[in-house]
């Protein structure tokens, strides 16, 4: 925020098109002091630089501040401590003229109530694992399935009946199709055979019959 004192932020163009000041207030020497502290390398000299600028400020006392409003705020004590107050007395952390608040932050020394939260990142990813887990499933389940419906026709979502085998050349005879073909074409469709009773029935019939 210091830059926003300077006076080529002074809103002097006529036009709309100036700068925003945040006090309307103006010091050669103060800009010179900001031009330095943005060169300045040595960390303890560009601190006491940037004191200085506010300093000038606050004696010159373009604004006053008469009150703070009480705003509401939230941290975890748990895992953090040594927030910085402005004003020192009851003020607040965010929202101050800079990031005062959070240079002083440490982590709370105790371990035990750092990790005493749950792993989310572990948490999401147990969940994602999971996921891919059971869409594999499913998706070997339902290639199984739509393979067997194309082998075994009559069945769900089966093709049309296969063709039935090449008889070899120079045959002439009908062979007749045993259950093993059957079970070989189609494993999962099996026709309903008679019980051999009713057909040894049938026969001593026509043989009574025939006597």
């Amino acid at each position: 925020q210091l830059g926003i004192n300077t006076c080529m932020n002074l809103p002097t163009a006529t036009d709309g098109t100036g700068g925003t000041s945040q006090d309307g207030w103006c010091d050669p020497e103060f800009d010179k002091l900001y031009e330095q502290q943005h060169t300045e390398l040595d960390q303890d000299k560009r601190e006491a630089i940037v004191r200085e600028m506010l300093r000038m400020n606050y004696v010159a006392t373009p604004q006053i501040a008469t009150w703070y409003a009480n705003g509401l705020e939230a941290y975890r004590s748990d895992r953090f401590t040594g927030f910085s107050l402005q004003p020192k007395e009851g003020g607040i952390i965010a929202n101050q003229s800079g990031y005062w608040g959070y240079l002083t932050v440490q982590p709370v020394g105790d371990e035990a109530a750092a990790d005493s939260g749950p792993n989310v990142g572990l948490i999401v990813t147990g969940a994602a694992v999971g996921v891919l887990v059971i869409g594999g499933l499913v998706f070997v389940m339902l290639r199984r399935r739509n393979s067997a419906a194309v082998l075994c026709p009559g069945s769900v979502g089966g093709g049309p009946p296969p063709p039935p085998p090449a008889r070899p050349s120079g045959h002439t005879g009908r062979r007749a199709t045993t259950a093993t073909d059957k079970e070989t074409r189609c494993p999962m469709r099996r026709r309903r055979q008679r019980p051999s009773s009713s057909r040894s029935g049938a026969k001593r019939v026509s043989v009574a019959s025939l006597s």
